[in-house]
């Protein structure tokens, strides 16, 4: 979806007031003379004078800050002008103000945060002058948007194109809002059409699921159209438009129009700083058309050049993205691939957090850091995501000290402003401070939900009269909830980390446990003291992000599992700590779990111990030296798996739900496959991440496949392979939803998790076991190897998996995973499989039915006259194929075998 651009300051000092006595200068500093002075800035600004600022400066004001207020005086007076105080605290000879300041002349406006210093004036106690105004960060070109009312013009077969978009609109009439520079906004009602056309077959396939056809036709009777007032003349011709009486019904349905979408588009959220709506001006290129459709309602069309994927079409009241991709001329500039990570500012290289939460109030207060490289030349400002909730008290860095944060308004962003430009290579560490009430994230939709379920009344939600029981408390902070500073993306770092929660309860965190303790906090009332516990745990190797668990768990094992070799730790000369010592390469295990299920999962250390084990000999190394599996009692199974440690949800047996039609249960085949999905993640979403959403593949598809691959360990190839069936079947019912490479968007429309599970994870581990079949054993998990070797502790796409792969076979495997991945299709496959006279000869004929050629393995069981039974694997790289396949000795049957391929017969 296009993003837009919502800033609101918040500021606050984190140097603390010094007590004081309460004598005549301290009543001074909280004195209304400071509230009157910003009242009189207003004043000034608003009247232009420069005699009405003089008489508020200070003798000895430096120039230069009196400059910056001169430069505001320069264009007039104001349209616009409001001073709002943000915080003040004394300092020697007088008090520090913060304030943020909106000045507007006409159209035009601009925002900036002033640090003032004033002082009680010799002959007043009660009036204060300026003596040092200096600006710690602005916003310029600001606009001022308002419909203009004086003109209505009349529509004639109006056209207004974007890439793979036309709005036609026959007849109708139209209203303009101006800036500056031209025309940026257009208001639109009467008889039109939408047409929306996206060339992919992915997107044609998500529109199909949206309206049941590949495009998006429609009707519509009001649009709004955003764009760059540099190209209003050469997209709306002047034919189209003739100007007309003005009808006063016409002005207010317009309006209408106007006051609901027009805040929707590149404006700014200004909080108190006045009722008018200030927006920003759209790049050349960029536009936002907003269109009340005759079946849907509302939805909103949007171009946005900087972004990857430049082109969405979107229902915003359902927050729904129908379609998203990159445009064919920016597709032409860089290819089907891309690393989200290319237009980062900075790189997040070493995470420092101290924190303490109260499980019961849902409440996190203090300390994060962020030791960044910046990426790029002449950077003033960095975006950091911390959760919208938690409150910013302050940022600050040793060489600059306080920082200004500008607060992204309804977002988790906070954008923080240098007093100077950086250059590339420069390090810093950032050092926020921040609290609020934060509630902690649930299983999401890539585990089992109970879809299509419906619950029971309030007083018995879950529609039953038997007794449920609840299951134990925990809190877990992740992924999917930005409980820390961090980047705007996920970024591989290092860690140390210390939390503090009450006594009774335990913590799991991304790490290595280094210290636990139990300290008594006094009641400051004289009453019973309180306990609580305080761990801390290092992250020497790399994670993708940072996550905890709270609950109250007991110890169930610990033990230490010989592996091949574990990843190395990052040097850290300068955090403190080193890495673990020198000696046989081992994971510390330790196995946890929420009291009521204690018995249940004494057994876990032995199967944690070989997945483990059986997981870094197919791979050749182990990335995290330390793994604690947390298991929690739940309603539903399920799992989450960050660097370092796994939960694992294990259902009650009075649990209301039923899961086994669940494209992802596998229980009544392999009871451990959840168990062994979430270690995988260790090595396949942890250690090796994903360049973007389209990639997710790598992470779910992988450590699917592995599980299979531990199914087959433990039980042999049949187990395997009824695995891969029922994965291949459910992939199948739901071939019309789009290819792996949408990633979350699959079932997002629809608003069906299964989709999403079925396609993302069973049909990536289906297409593996193809590939695996294609390429053999032996090249196959040399493939894998390679690929986690050369890409441990980075991101990694489609196309790195290609090029990994293809060091190992003759297959082409780019053309197998542009079919498999980004493809949807199913082939269909003409067959013809049979003996000869003597059946010492298999004659095998393969005829692919559909324009493009795909790679798939086909298996073949042949039955020999004396009993015995083989199986085949045969390369069907060719659009017609004809085998002979001489046999050992006499068969009596040949039959291919369809359920562990990828086709349609």
């Amino acid at each position: 979806m296009h993003r837009l651009v919502l800033l609101a300051v918040v500021l606050a000092l984190s140097a603390p007031i010094a007590a004081r006595p309460p004598d005549q200068q301290s009543r001074r500093l909280q004195a209304d003379g400071l509230v009157r002075l910003l009242s009189d800035l207003e004043t000034a600004l608003q009247s232009g004078g420069t005699d009405a600022f003089a008489a508020l400066a200070a003798p000895d004001l430096p120039a230069e800050d009196a400059a910056r207020f001169a430069r505001l005086l320069a264009r007039g007076p104001a349209t616009t002008a409001v001073i709002r105080e943000r915080a003040r605290r004394p300092v020697t000879g007088g008090v520090e103000v913060l304030a943020e300041v909106l000045v507007g002349h006409d159209r035009r406006g601009r925002i900036a945060t002033w640090q003032l210093r004033a002082r009680p004036r010799a002959e007043s106690d009660d009036a204060y002058e300026i003596y040092g105004l200096a600006e710690l960060g602005a916003v310029d070109g600001l606009i001022r948007l308002d419909l203009d009312t004086d003109t209505q013009y009349a529509v004639h077969d109006l056209t207004y194109q974007a890439p793979d978009l036309v709005v036609s609109m026959k007849s109708g009439t139209a209203f303009v809002a101006r800036s500056d520079a031209g025309v940026t906004a257009l208001v639109l009602r009467g008889r039109g059409s939408v047409r929306f056309t996206p060339p992919s077959a992915a997107e044609q396939g998500q529109l199909r699921l949206f309206n049941g056809r590949p495009d998006y036709e429609s009707d519509i009777d009001e649009a709004f159209i955003r764009l760059s007032p540099l190209e209003f003349d050469s997209r709306i011709e002047s034919r189209m438009l003739e100007r007309e009486a003005v009808d006063p019904g016409e002005i207010r349905r317009a309006q209408d129009v106007f006051d609901d979408r027009s805040p929707r588009t590149y404006s700014l959220e200004l909080d108190d700083l006045g009722p008018d709506t200030w927006s920003l001006e759209p790049a050349i290129g960029s536009t936002v058309v907003e269109l009340r459709t005759r079946r849907h309602g509302w939805l909103t069309y949007a171009r946005s050049p900087s972004e990857p994927e430049d082109v969405s079409f979107f229902d915003r009241e359902k927050s729904r993205n129908i379609s998203v991709y990159t445009s064919a001329d920016r597709l032409a500039e860089r290819g089907p691939f891309y690393d989200e990570d290319d237009d980062a500012a900075y790189d997040v290289d070493r995470v420092g957090l101290d924190l303490t939460f109260d499980p019961e109030r849902q409440w996190v207060s203090g300390r994060g850091s962020l030791r960044v490289t910046v990426r790029r030349d002449q950077v003033a400002t960095l975006t950091i995501r911390l959760a919208e909730p938690l409150a910013i008290a302050s940022v600050s860095t040793l060489d600059f000290g306080r920082l200004l944060a500008l607060r992204i308004k309804n977002q988790n962003k906070a954008i923080i402003s240098f007093p100077q430009p950086l250059e590339a290579g420069r390090q810093l560490i950032l050092d926020v401070v921040y609290s609020g009430r934060l509630p902690p994230q649930r299983l999401n939709r890539e585990a089992i939900a109970p879809e299509g379920q419906v619950m029971g009344s309030a007083q018995d939600p879950f529609g039953i009269d038997r007794p449920i029981i609840i299951p134990e408390p925990r809190f877990m902070y992740s992924n999917r909830v930005a409980w820390y500073p961090q980047n705007e993306r996920t970024d591989f770092a290092t860690a140390a980390m210390r939390f503090t929660v009450p006594s009774e309860f335990q913590v799991v965190a991304s790490g290595t446990l280094v210290n636990s303790t139990i300290t008594e906090v006094p009641a400051p009332d004289g009453g019973d003291s309180t306990f609580r516990r305080t761990v801390e745990f290092d992250a020497d190797r790399p994670a993708r992000y940072m996550a905890l668990v709270i609950s109250r768990f007991v110890p169930i094992d610990q033990r230490s599992v010989p592996v091949p070799a574990v990843a190395p730790p990052v040097s850290r000369h300068d955090a403190g700590m080193e890495g673990r010592g020198a000696g046989a390469p081992a994971i510390d295990v330790e196995v946890l779990s929420t009291p009521r299920i204690t018995g249940r999962n004494r057994p876990l250390a032995d199967r944690v111990s070989a997945l483990l084990a059986d997981f870094a000999r197919t791979v050749g190394e182990a990335p995290y030296p330390d793994f604690t599996l947390a298991g929690i009692d739940d309603n539903l199974p399920g799992g989450h798996s960050p660097a370092y440690f796994a939960v694992l949800h294990q259902p009650l047996p009075t649990t209301p739900y039923s899961w086994t039609s669940d494209p992802v249960s596998f229980d009544n085949v392999y009871q451990d496959f959840f168990l062994a999905h979430e270690v995988a993640h260790q090595w396949w979403g942890q250690a090796v991440g994903w360049k973007n959403y389209h990639e997710q593949w790598l992470s779910e598809g992988l450590a699917q496949y592995f599980a299979v691959l531990a199914a087959e360990h433990d039980r042999g190839r049949d187990t395997a392979e009824g695995l891969i069936s029922r994965m291949r079947d459910s992939a199948l019912a739901l071939e019309d939803q789009g290819p792996i490479y949408l990633g979350y968007r699959l079932g997002h429309i629809e608003g069906e998790g299964r989709v999403f599970r079925a396609i993302v994870y069973n049909k990536s581990a289906v297409v593996l076991d193809m590939l695996r079949r294609l390429m053999g054993d032996e090249g196959f998990f040399a493939g894998l190897r390679e690929f986690y070797a050369t890409w441990r502790f980075r991101k990694a796409g489609t196309d790195d998996f290609r090029d990994a792969m293809q060091h190992h076979t003759t297959i082409d495997v780019g053309r197998f995973l542009d079919r498999w991945i980004l493809g949807a299709v199913i082939p269909k496959l003409k067959l013809d499989a049979r003996l000869s006279d003597d059946g010492r000869t298999a004659i095998v004929r393969v005829e692919q039915q559909q324009t493009d050629v795909f790679d798939l393995p086909l298996t073949l069981t042949i039955r020999y006259a004396d009993g015995a039974v083989e199986t085949r694997s045969l390369p069907i790289t060719e659009a017609s194929v004809e085998r002979r396949l001489t046999l050992p000795r006499q068969a009596r049957r040949i039959d291919i075998r369809q359920e562990l391929s990828l086709f349609r017969r």
